[in-house]
């Protein structure tokens, strides 16, 4: 499984098997225990067929669900995985690990709205759940809610208050929502800790600083902590960004393209690539990537958007580069707002 997945919970309703087993037929039981027997030597297949038995007994057995989703995850299936989860929810929307599965499944597949309502819903009935909390900053912060995350945070650094590695969570996701005084004091502070190295200190510092415009200062540390950690995506994607806010163009381009080698799958990356041919006027090149970036799967559209409509605009093709920048607009881009009222808005 991958790493998200690894969190599904499968013993998470034995308090139900409890319940639900008393009365049972003696073939519901067994098949129960059969299903339990194969889910822990990794035999999903065959633990899939007990719990299906189970369910042909009794459809709405939410001990079979909740496994049986798992097991489906096991050989490959989310898609059936989810199925079983929402017919669990339907039938008893009191059940907080079916919630924590479902968010995990809608999580590794990017569908972060889905997950974040799930992982409330989690919380709602589980709330001294503080990894719960802190898996919600981490999905927060992909969406840009910022203080979602800082406020999460915040709840399990009260539980947890000498917790290093939250409190440099924390001061990253301050920077990261311009938060720039709070970062720099959490800084301050952890930088007067004996069991903090400087070395830990190199990504918060150089959010910092890409966040107040020394884009070469941020790329100086960077540099540093790239010396022991080379394929650090979050670090190269920030040297990145920063080469392009510096006008370095080739040079963002070049790294960009490498991080893409290894995630060809982040489409919000393919975003950045496009904005770098645009500067470089490969106008053509822009359209190919920015559209590929608009038609999958993109955490930030509006950027995508925005650049495509440039492209467009450059290619002469003036009705579609409205059509992208008032969709760009709708979706909160300030850039796109000012090339309609330039160049679509009629008087």
């Amino acid at each position: 499984m991958k790493k998200q997945l690894q969190y599904l919970k499968i013993g998470g309703l034995s308090f139900l098997l409890m319940v639900f087993v008393q009365g049972y037929g003696q073939d519901k039981n067994e098949w129960l225990n059969k299903g339990g027997f194969y889910d822990s030597i990794g035999d999903y297949r065959k633990s899939i067929e007990c719990y299906t038995n189970v369910l042909k007994l009794d459809k709405g057995n939410a001990v079979a669900l909740n496994n049986r989703s798992v097991a489906f995850v096991g050989i490959g299936k989310p898609g059936l995985a989810l199925v079983d989860l929402n017919a669990l929810i339907y039938s008893n929307d009191a059940i907080a690990d079916a919630y924590f599965n479902r968010y995990a499944l809608h999580q590794e597949a990017e569908n972060y709205e889905f997950a974040m309502g799930d992982i409330n819903s989690y919380i709602k009935l589980n709330p001294k759940d503080l990894v719960a909390y802190v898996l919600r900053a981490e999905l927060a912060v992909k969406m840009e809610y910022y203080d979602v995350a800082i406020g999460d945070l915040i709840h399990v650094l009260n539980e947890k208050e000498n917790d290093i590695d939250l409190q440099i969570a924390l001061a990253e996701v301050y920077a990261k929502s311009n938060k720039l005084d709070s970062a720099t004091n959490l800084l301050n502070r952890l930088s007067l800790k004996p069991e903090v190295n400087e070395e830990q200190l190199y990504i918060v510092n150089a959010l910092i600083l890409s966040k107040s415009g020394n884009y070469k200062e941020s790329n100086e540390k960077l540099n540093l902590f790239l010396l022991n950690n080379p394929e650090g995506w979050g670090p190269l994607k920030l040297k990145a960004d920063n080469l392009f806010f510096l006008k370095e163009y080739e040079n963002a381009l070049v790294l960009y393209q490498k991080i893409m080698a290894s995630d060809s799958s982040d489409y919000a990356l393919w975003a950045d690539i496009g904005h770098c041919y645009l500067q470089l006027e490969l106008y053509s090149e822009a359209l190919d990537v920015l559209s590929k970036s608009v038609r999958k799967r993109n955490a930030q559209p509006a950027y995508a958007y925005l650049g495509r409509g440039i492209a467009y605009f450059n290619l002469k093709k003036y009705n579609q580069a409205c059509g992208d920048w008032q969709k760009s607009a709708l979706l909160g881009n300030a850039k796109a707002k000012e090339f309609l009222k330039a160049h679509c808005v009629k008087d």
